[in-house]
């Protein structure tokens, strides 16, 4: 259970057996219609039921364990599964209400979501101190420009791991930008990718007229082999990503100010799931400045940022809970409670970085991020164990079996092209 306010602390890092996994992934089958999730591959949820790997294995039990928890709003599951499914985006924002009212609920509070058309609010929390909150519930999700960029990186990945693969070496590429990446400056970083000569110890090239630039050097992996590869793409995120978060929250105030006034009854709050590259920290002190405007109405902004953290241990999804309160809701004394299947509290986002053979990169909290790559490792007979651990999100790795005769097997280990978390 977490308390949103607390230090950091770990829930189990998994279901504990097998068997609770597969029972909270058939919860969420039943829901969604297995039929309807292996029927395509479309929607978010399509891809993630069709995926082997644990994170979205760990990802659907998530989902099946808080859809349980509402198990007594049964109508309102089935009406805002059928909303989310018949969102070809994905439907993320009526995921996440599934998320955070079934997380309410496995905490102790009592929830009651409204009917869709209810004005002003999207739910009912009663803690258990008796006191109503009134919540409104709100989904910040990838940005059309961020998605905008992503696709123009993998167009880029494609050719460079072409390159890579022709020219017998193995080679980390490197693209960053002191100005939004756009379509046009992706484009021309594909037509110089496609020219560029990959030898020597390593150059960079800037686009011509631009702030833009690609460098490639030799990577130095230990143990690799070709055609191993690296790409990252940094871009500072568009101008319009805060004025986009600004009129979202500006809408759910708006709407409480008409709908739910000032009341010792209840109080109006906000929970607003933010992406995982989002600059959190920036939106809170943004939610603050909202809050302290002269008669607003609402008591307090939640967010939730979860992302896939990696540890010494390995991976783990963490939840990064801020909070922008007002003086009237600190005093009610209010306290609330989530509960996770599981992950790990964080008090602090996690740090965005970027490694390369060289080291760390940097902390590129705020920017656009594409990473992919794919290291090769040798695989001899008498072998006992060959770690194919892979160095961050989106780099494949595989062991490469040769026999006397040139014969060649690869082995890869299954892992998502990268940690994007698709539910969570």
């Amino acid at each position: 259970m977490t308390d949103i306010a607390t230090e950091a602390y770990d829930l189990p890092p998994m279901p504990t057996t097998k068997e609770e996994k597969e029972h909270f992934r058939r919860v969420a089958g039943e829901l969604f219609s297995v039929q309807w999730l292996e029927s395509a591959q479309q929607h978010r949820l399509q891809k993630l039921w069709h995926r082997k790997d644990e994170l979205a294995q760990l990802e659907l039990a998530s989902l099946g364990h808080a859809i349980e928890a509402l198990a007594k709003h049964g109508k309102w599951l089935k009406d805002t599964a059928r909303a989310a499914r018949n969102q070809p985006a994905g439907g993320h924002g009526h995921l996440f209400e599934i998320m955070m009212l079934g997380g309410l609920a496995a905490g102790g509070s009592k929830v009651r979501p409204m009917p869709a058309r209810t004005a002003g609010y999207d739910a009912q929390i009663t803690l258990p101190d008796g006191h109503m909150l009134r919540a409104s519930i709100k989904n910040h999700d990838l940005s059309s420009h961020e998605a905008a960029f992503r696709e123009g990186c993998q167009v880029l990945d494609a050719v460079a791991r072409a390159r890579v693969a022709s020219s017998g070496g193995s080679w980390s590429l490197t693209a960053g930008s002191l100005t939004h990446m756009g379509k046009r400056t992706l484009q021309a970083l594909v037509e110089q990718m496609q020219v560029m000569p990959l030898m020597g110890s390593g150059r960079q090239y800037r686009l011509p007229g631009s702030e833009t630039a690609i460098q490639f050097s030799p990577l130095m992996f230990p143990g690799i082999q070709p055609p191993s590869y690296q790409l990252v793409v940094r871009s500072p995120a568009h101008a319009n990503e805060q004025a986009n978060f600004r009129n979202k929250l500006l809408k759910a105030i708006d709407a409480f100010a008409l709908h739910s006034p000032l009341s010792e009854l209840y109080s109006n709050v906000i929970f607003m799931r933010v992406h995982a590259t989002a600059d959190v920290d920036a939106l809170r002190s943004l939610a603050s400045e909202l809050l302290q405007q002269p008669g607003c109405v609402v008591g307090a902004v939640f967010f939730t940022q979860s992302s896939v953290a990696r540890e010494k241990s390995g991976s783990v999804i963490s939840y990064y809970l801020p909070v922008a309160l007002t003086s009237r809701y600190m005093q009610r004394g209010v306290k609330l409670a989530v509960m996770q299947l599981s992950g790990k509290v964080v008090n602090r986002p996690t740090a965005l970085q970027l490694m390369s053979t060289h080291g760390s990169l940097g902390d590129v909290t705020g920017q656009y991020l594409f990473q992919r790559g794919h290291l090769y490792y040798p695989l001899r007979v008498g072998d006992k164990a060959l770690s194919l651990a892979t160095p961050g999100p989106g780099i494949q790795t595989s062991a490469v079996f040769r026999d006397a005769g040139g014969a060649e097997a690869v082995f890869t280990v299954r892992r998502p092209d990268d940690e994007e978390l698709m539910v969570l």
